[in-house]
């Protein structure tokens, strides 16, 4: 998964920031001061996620009511998977049937996005297969809180993971791309332990827990 340095554009959106637990609001004002606030999510339905995303930006004073959707925890699923390499045709069918299965839903309730993991190959064996990062949402709840959202008069203008978004920013930030880097995202369900070398995503280990449970688990990512 190559990753592109870019500059970063003016700040034209607010950043909600959805896991199945928490709603998180982020806003910068012109003068560049920072606007914060978090709300529990208490339900499991689309409207309680929406009830939340209204109260975080009560909580952060935020006006802007156009967004970006982060989403991470159980609302974004993501694995890596290692498939032969296949034609397009055949991962189009593939990719809905391991979204399904890692939702435990139908395929027509999948929405998915799949980006190639890029590597050092080595040998016929190593390059009769491929590495991919697999995201997948379910369609009825996302198609249930973008409604819900637009009732609070909040419009989604672009909708990305944030587990992969915190990957393309810790690129932008590093001095030199071309050096190995190594990249530990903690969230409140786990910690995502990635390589990244040039412009690609080499290799990435996920555990899931938390440090409530296990305090030194970032540490077992190797």
């Amino acid at each position: 998964m190559s990753f592109e340095k870019r500059r970063r554009a003016s700040v034209t959106c607010a950043v909600l920031l959805l896991s199945h637990a928490t709603a998180e609001w982020l806003e910068l004002r012109p003068d560049g001061a920072a606007l914060v606030g978090s709300s529990p999510v208490l339900g499991s339905a689309p409207e309680d996620v929406a009830k939340a995303a209204v109260a975080a930006m009560r909580a952060a004073g935020g006006t802007e009511r156009r967004i970006v959707l982060a989403l991470s925890g159980q609302l974004a699923l993501q694995r890596t998977l290692v498939l032969p390499d296949l034609a397009r045709k055949e991962l189009a069918r593939v990719f809905p049937r391991k979204a399904a299965a890692l939702l435990e839903c139908a395929q027509q309730d999948v929405l998915y996005a799949a980006l190639p993991i890029q590597r050092e190959r080595q040998g016929a064996e190593a390059a009769a297969e491929q590495k991919w990062q697999l995201v997948a949402l379910r369609r009825p709840f996302m198609l249930a809180l973008r409604k819900a959202l637009r009732r609070e008069r909040i419009q989604v203008a672009r909708v990305v993971s944030a587990p992969l978004a915190r990957l393309c920013e810790a690129q932008r930030l590093r001095d030199d791309s071309e050096k190995a880097c190594i990249v530990v995202d903690v969230e409140r369900d786990g910690v995502a332990v990635s390589l990244i070398a040039g412009d690609a995503l080499r290799m990435q280990n996920r555990i899931i827990g938390s440090f409530e449970s296990v305090p030194t688990m970032a540490l077992s990512g190797r």
